[in-house]
């Protein structure tokens, strides 16, 4: 959802700017054509006065008016904007849509009796391709200042790339929020089993040393009997208290199903490694001692290089191990070792 909602401004449903930045200039723009620079004004004015929210209902009748009338390409532009782009049309047909606009945010203002807002239209024709960001920059340069005379072009270069870091800013952050849902899981607030293999992809990129704890719930199905909720919850209390019993350098990770978890450990001793597991085992089966229903949890322990070569050797170890810490009675670590592979579990 967030992957798509990058694309798409929240207040108005049109794409935004970080849209418009990844867009085949080539096929939008076309040879010629015009653009229309839309802006709600004053806004700093109507926020004062108004507040932010009947500002924002402006902005978001206006876009969706626009969303379903206007077919060409229309963007969300700066916060009080929209950006059409109208592919090789006549003039008097641009003008006739302008003022079809215009008497719709009239009787937008009139309903709402918000006398001060008025619509800022901007009109920059193009008679050749624009094919890329800089190519719309630069026009927008070129005919803002013919049209208002600008005696300090330096002022209005600053505003242009001030606004051009705007939107490489927006696309950094819907970026950041992008990868963190993706590396990261909804329900524990713990990274997710993609983060957990980057992670020891890493680590065995650069030869460190490592314990891998892999953590599967005891009979936790018994939750999601009573509802999901409630065995959500007990996924959630369960991350928080493993978050709670390891140290500062280890990483925990929700694993593949519902109640598995896997804690990596770099430069740990044999018997902090066993210190750890049983910290990690005793303060699951604690925290739940008051609940209706018991949870306890059973680790199973691999280490890298000692038991494995690989990531997924150290990984298919550690839950081999795991289940056979179920197979001798569940609320327990076990460690791996070669004779496991010839016992079945």
């Amino acid at each position: 959802m967030i992957a798509r909602d990058m694309y798409i401004d929240k207040l108005t449903g049109l794409p935004n700017f970080v849209s418009f930045f990844r867009e085949n200039f080539n096929l939008v723009f076309g040879s010629q054509g015009h653009m229309l620079l839309i802006k709600v004004k004053p806004l700093r004015i109507l926020n004062d006065k108004y507040g932010r929210e009947r500002s924002d209902m402006l902005i978001k009748r206006l876009g969706k008016y626009l969303k379903g009338t206007i077919s060409n390409k229309c963007y969300r532009h700066e916060g009080n904007g929209f950006l059409i782009v109208y592919k090789n049309m006549s003039n008097q047909l641009l003008r006739k849509h302008i003022e079809a606009i215009n008497l719709f945010f009239d009787g937008i203002i009139e309903q709402e009796k918000i006398e001060e807002a008025r619509l800022f239209t901007f009109i920059m024709p193009y008679t050749k391709p624009i094919l890329s960001v800089a190519d719309y920059y630069k026009l927008f340069y070129k005919v803002y200042m013919a049209e208002y005379a600008f005696e300090d072009e330096s002022e209005l270069l600053h505003h242009i790339l001030q606004k051009l870091s705007n939107r490489v800013n927006d696309m950094i952050d819907e970026n950041t929020k992008v990868r963190a849902f993706a590396f990261n899981d909804e329900i524990s607030n713990l990274p997710n089993a993609k983060s957990a293999t980057f992670y020891l992809e890493q680590l065995e990129s650069q030869s460190k040393q490592y314990a891998l704890l892999f953590i599967d719930g005891d009979h936790l199905r018994r939750f999601n009997e009573k509802s999901y909720g409630y065995g959500n919850k007990a996924i959630r209390i369960i991350a928080d208290t493993i978050r709670n019993s390891i140290r500062k350098t280890d990483k925990v990770f929700r694993w593949l199903s519902g109640d598995e978890f896997i804690v990596v450990a770099e430069d740990i001793e044999l018997n902090e490694i066993s210190n750890l597991a049983e910290r990690i085992r005793m303060n699951v089966e604690t925290r739940f001692l008051d609940f209706e229903i018991q949870a306890t949890v059973s680790i199973g322990i691999s280490r890298f290089p000692e038991d494995a070569e690989n990531v997924e050797s150290a990984l298919s170890n550690a839950e081999l191990a795991n289940k056979h810490a179920k197979k001798l009675g569940r609320n327990r670590y076990i460690y791996y070792n070669y004779e496991l592979i010839n016992d079945p579990v």
